[in-house]
């Protein structure tokens, strides 16, 4: 329909947007027309360094890539949205932005031929931009997979991965994206951002006991820090899993756990979250930092985001703790999650 849009419509439309130039790019690869009228813009624009944008369609993306010329050169971070795209079309778009060091994927997921199944083995690999470290899967946890995949051997470079998603085995995609975590090589930090689903019977104990315990990823060569994102989900998953991790959790190579515990008080179960805490803290062994110091191999385990008051003996310790006989490292800090979300998923 917009291929017979009057000239005097095209150019009503353009005067509204002015000088956005990731509004003129996502309006550019709606239809060949509309890219002819506004590539001579787009010299005029400033560039921004994030750009914004659904994934053209591969009918497309020659007519995209002409309106664009050079200017993917200056892009250093791309938000991607939309579904059933096919790998070749993806990986195409990617290599026109070579200095991208940030790539977040919005409800996004590959299509498929007929006969061809998410398991097959592709007959073409791929690379990511070279500059590419960090990527960002929200709910889009499949793409974990299909990335994977895809990829040619030595074909990524990242080393920042976060994944925001229902965490419950009763989605499907969960399990193969678990399973391409565990082949995740040199990632250093990895986010996993929880929602809640309170239709689904089985998340609690998905999350607390069989998804976000930490065994599941000592073999990820590198990785150094794990954050675990639970202000969304109800106190329960965060306090049980504080409780098996603490207790229950193996040697490995990571030097820090982040656990963002729920500060909404709608979320606690109880009037008196100190409490709660004091309940799951009991029977541990804690003691003292001072009296007993850290011997093993164990992260540091930081709960950040805790809404109350502390109970009193963690006060006395200076809100930290050791579990023994392990030596596990175990402090309370203050809540940065938007700090630490906002370098990533902020449009600059």
């Amino acid at each position: 329909m917009l291929q017979h849009l009057p000239t005097e419509i095209i150019r009503k439309i353009y005067d509204e947007v002015g000088g956005d130039w990731a509004t003129l790019v996502a309006l550019g690869t709606v239809c060949r027309r509309l890219a002819c009228h506004i590539r001579p813009s787009l010299s005029l624009t400033r560039v921004p360094q994030s750009l914004t944008l659904p994934l053209p369609s591969e009918r497309l993306l020659p007519t995209t890539t002409r309106m664009l010329g050079t200017w993917p050169n200056h892009i250093r971070q791309l938000n991607l949205s939309g579904n059933n795209h096919t790998p070749a079309t993806f990986f195409q778009f990617l290599s026109l932005f070579p200095k991208l060091e940030s790539l977040v994927l919005l409800s996004f997921s590959f299509k498929f031929k007929r006969n061809d199944t998410v398991f097959s083995w592709p007959r073409r690999r791929y690379s990511l931009p070279s500059a590419l470290t960090q990527l960002s899967l929200i709910q889009s946890p499949s793409m974990l997979a299909s990335l994977e995949r895809h990829l040619k051997h030595g074909g990524s470079t990242l080393r920042d991965v976060y994944i925001q998603a229902v965490f419950s085995f009763d989605q499907p995609e969960i399990l193969s994206m678990l399973e391409s975590i565990k082949n995740l090589q040199g990632v250093n930090t990895l986010t996993l951002d929880a929602l809640y689903d309170e239709l689904d019977d089985h998340i609690d104990g998905d999350m607390s006991q069989r998804i976000f315990f930490p065994r599941r990823f000592t073999g990820i060569s590198g990785l150094r820090h794990l954050r675990l994102n639970l202000a969304k989900v109800p106190s329960r998953v965060a306090m049980l899993f504080l409780g098996c991790c603490t207790v229950h959790s193996p040697r490995h190579d990571l030097a820090l756990i982040d656990i963002y515990v729920p500060t909404s008080p709608n979320l606690w179960e109880g009037t008196n979250p100190s409490h709660e805490l004091d309940a799951t803290l009991e029977g541990m062994e804690l003691c003292s930092p001072a009296v007993h110091l850290p011997s093993s191999r164990r992260a540091r385990l930081v709960v950040r985001g805790f809404p109350d008051p502390l109970p009193q003996h963690l006060q006395e310790w200076g809100c930290s703790a050791v579990s023994k006989p392990y030596g596990y490292p175990l402090s309370f800090e203050g809540c940065d999650w938007e700090q630490v979300t906002k370098a990533r998923l902020e449009v600059v």
